[in-house]
């Protein structure tokens, strides 16, 4: 998904899921860097819970698996990452710890 206005484009790769953590293989990340370098956007990952909603993070964010792909935990996507409004700038969440 490419989206923007005349100030920010964003390059979002969207993921629905019933469980825990999305996987993404390494090339499937190394792609969504270099389209969103073709763009001119910042590459993000969006990851929709059943349930909880979508949650957004920078690509370069992603944790690393030992097999060189990455994988989006719930855990870990609701500490480091954005609600929709946070991403579109409406808002910004407080973190507390």
């Amino acid at each position: 998904l490419l989206a923007g206005n005349s100030n920010r484009k964003i390059a979002i790769e969207c993921k629905s899921l019933k469980g825990e953590k999305q996987y993404f293989e390494k090339k499937e990340i190394e792609d969504l860097l270099e389209f969103s370098k073709t763009f001119g956007a910042e590459a993000w990952i969006g990851v929709r819970f059943d349930h909880v909603g979508w949650r957004f993070l920078l690509a370069e964010n992603l944790t690393k698996t030992k097999g060189e792909n990455f994988v989006a935990s719930f855990d870990f996507l609701e500490k480091n990452g954005m609600k929709f409004e946070e991403l579109i700038g409406k808002f910004k969440q407080e973190r507390l710890f």
